[in-house]
C-alpha cells in the first residue's frame, strides 16, 4: 500500500493495461499503407526534380567558402574571355565545372547556353534555355538569346514572337528591334528590313552594328552603291572590328564597274569537213544609275559558208522591284543572210528569299519566211558558293526539237568569278544564230569554262562547247576579253 492508503504503481498488474488502441498503427496492413504512400508520393517527387535538371540538394544550403567564391569569380572571368575569343568548347567545360559548385547560378547557366549556341549546338542551347525560362520566367536576356537561336534555325515565326515578348517587357529594347529587322532581311523582305534599320539609325546614328547590318541588306537587295557606303561607315565607327573590315573589303570587289567594253571570238568546227564558222561580237555596257541595272549596245558578225552577216542590238537588264529584274532586247540585221531580220526577247526573273530564283519569258526570231516563237523559263538555287539552274525552251512551230532543256552549274571562288558546266538536249535559243541551228532533232550539248574579273578591271571568259547533232559533232571554242572601269 502507498502512504496515502492507495495501491502503489509498482503493484499494478501491467498485463492488465489496455493497449488495444495501438494495434491498428502497428498492424501489417498499416505498415503496408505507409510504404505505398512513401513510394507513391515521395519518390516521384524526387525523380521529377532529378529529371528537371535541378539539383537534389538545395543550393541555398550549399556552403561556399570565401576561397571557393574567389576561385569561381576567377573562372567566370575566364569564361567571359573564352566567349569573346570564340573558344566555346573551353567555355562549356568551365561552365560545367562551375555549376558543380553553384548549380543554380544564373550567369553560369546563361553562359553555358550561349556557348552551346555559338558553337552550333542549338538543340543543347535550347534545352538549357528551357531550364532558365522555368527558373527565371520573363527574363529578357534569356528571351533574346532564344529568339536569336530560333532565327538561326529559320523558325522565324516563333523567333518574332519572342522578340515581341521582349518589346512588351521593354518597348525600347534595341536588340529586339535589330532582331526583327534581321529576320525581315533573311526572309527576303529587303524593303522592310532597310526601313527598320534606317529608322533605328535616326536614334542611334553612331552605332556601327546598324550600319553594318544595313550594308549587308543593301548588298543582298542588289543596291551595291548604298551597301558600299553603309559598310564603309561601319568601319569608320569601329575600325578594329574584323567582320566589318572584311565585309567592306568584299563590297569593293562586289561593287560593279560603271562601264565595260568586251569583245568575243568564237570558232566552231565540224566533223563532216565543212568550213568552220567564225563569230565575232563587240559589246559596250553601262550601268543605269542609281543601281537600276544595265544597258548594252551589241554588234555581232558571223561568217558561214563564205558569207558574212552582221546584226545590231540593244539590251536591257533593269532592276524592277525587290529581288526582281528583267532581260529585254531587240536586234536586227540588214542583210539577214544568217541572222533573223528582227528578233526580240523579254524575260522576268524573280528571287524567292535568298536561295531561289525563277524566270519566264518569250522570244521571237523573224527569219526570212520562217518566223519562230519560243517560250522559255528557268528555276535556279544558290547553295553557298554553288549556283545551279534548269532552263527550258518550247517552240510551237515544228522545227527541230520542239522542247529543249539545259542544266547549268557554277562554282564561285569570289563574286563574279566562277567555273561552270552545262549539259542539255535540243536546240537552245541563246545559241541560235541561223535557221539551221534550230533544225537538229537529236542534239546533245556539253559545255565547260570559266568567267572571271582580273584585278577587278579585266574580264576573261573562256569556254568550250561540244554539240552532237545526229551523226555530226560540233566543237566550239570561245574567248571573251574585256575592260571595265
Amino acid at each position: 500500500m502507498g502512504k496515502n492508503g492507495k495501491k502503489g504503481l509498482s503493484k499494478i498488474n501491467l498485463k492488465k493495461i489496455d493497449r488495444s488502441w495501438l494495434r491498428p498503427y502497428f498492424s501489417p496492413a498499416f505498415i503496408y499503407i505507409l510504404f505505398f504512400v512513401f513510394v507513391g508520393l515521395l519518390l516521384p517527387l524526387l525523380f521529377s526534380i532529378k529529371a528537371s535538371g535541378l539539383p537534389l540538394k538545395d543550393s541555398a544550403f550549399i556552403q561556399v567558402s570565401p576561397d571557393q567564391q574567389n576561385l569561381i569569380e576567377r573562372e567566370k572571368e575566364k569564361i567571359k574571355k573564352a566567349l569573346q575569343l570564340g573558344q566555346y568548347s573551353q567555355a562549356i567545360e568551365l561552365c560545367l565545372q562551375g555549376l558543380k559548385v553553384l548549380p543554380e547560378d544564373f550567369e553560369l547557366n546563361f553562359w553555358l547556353a550561349q556557348a552551346y549556341a555559338f558553337s552550333g549546338n542549338w538543340d543543347r542551347a535550347l534545352e538549357q534555355i528551357e531550364y532558365l525560362n522555368r527558373k527565371y520566367p520573363g527574363n529578357n536576356d534569356v528571351l533574346l538569346l532564344e529568339a536569336r537561336i530560333l532565327s538561326w534555325k529559320k523558325n522565324y515565326l516563333t523567333a518574332k514572337e519572342k522578340y515581341h515578348l521582349v518589346l512588351k517587357n521593354e518597348p525600347q529594347n534595341l536588340e529586339a528591334k535589330i532582331g526583327l529587322a534581321q529576320i525581315a532581311s533573311w526572309e527576303g523582305k529587303y524593303s522592310e528590313a532597310i526601313s527598320g534599320f534606317r529608322h533605328l539609325l535616326t536614334d542611334y546614328p553612331e552605332k556601327a552594328e546598324l550600319h553594318y547590318l544595313l550594308g549587308l541588306t543593301y548588298l543582298w537587295s542588289g543596291n551595291y552603291g548604298q551597301a558600299k557606303q553603309s559598310l564603309k561607315r561601319a568601319t569608320e565607327l569601329d575600325p578594329n572590328n574584323q567582320s566589318y573590315r572584311e565585309a567592306y573589303r568584299r563590297s569593293l570587289s562586289l561593287f560593279p564597274n560603271r562601264f565595260e567594253i568586251r569583245s568575243e571570238l568564237a570558232v566552231e568546227t565540224f566533223s563532216d569537213g565543212r568550213e568552220n564558222y567564225l563569230d565575232r561580237s563587240l559589246i559596250a555596257e553601262a550601268k543605269i544609275p542609281p543601281s537600276r541595272g544595265s544597258i548594252l549596245l551589241t554588234w555581232e558578225e558571223t561568217k558561214r559558208f563564205g558569207t558574212k552577216d552582221t546584226q545590231l542590238g540593244l539590251e536591257l537588264y533593269p532592276h524592277l522591284w525587290p529581288q526582281a529584274y528583267g532581260h529585254f532586247y531587240i536586234k536586227g540585221s540588214f542583210k539577214a543572210h544568217h541572222f533573223p531580220q528582227t528578233s526580240y526577247h523579254f524575260e522576268l526573273y524573280q528571287g524567292i528569299g535568298r536561295l531561289f530564283e525563277f524566270s519566264g519569258g518569250f522570244q521571237k526570231m523573224n527569219f526570212k519566211n520562217n518566223p519562230v516563237s519560243i517560250f522559255l523559263g528557268s528555276f535556279g538555287a544558290y547553295l553557298g558558293n554553288y549556283y545551279g539552274h534548269f532552263r527550258w525552251y518550247y517552240s510551237p512551230e515544228k522545227v527541230g526539237s520542239t522542247f529543249s532543256w539545259v542544266v547549268h552549274g557554277r562554282r564561285y571562288w569570289r563574286q563574279q568569278s566562277y567555273v561552270f558546266f552545262a549539259y542539255g538536249q535540243g536546240a537552245r535559243a541563246y545559241e541560235t544564230i541561223s535557221w539551221l541551228d534550230l533544225l537538229a532533232h537529236d542534239s546533245t550539248i556539253v559545255q565547260a569554262g570559266l568567267d572571271t574579273y582580273l584585278w577587278h578591271h579585266f574580264r576573261l571568259r573562256a569556254q568550250i562547247t561540244k554539240r552532237k547533232e545526229e551523226n555530226i559533232n560540233r566543237l566550239t571554242y570561245a574567248l571573251i576579253l574585256g575592260a571595265a572601269w
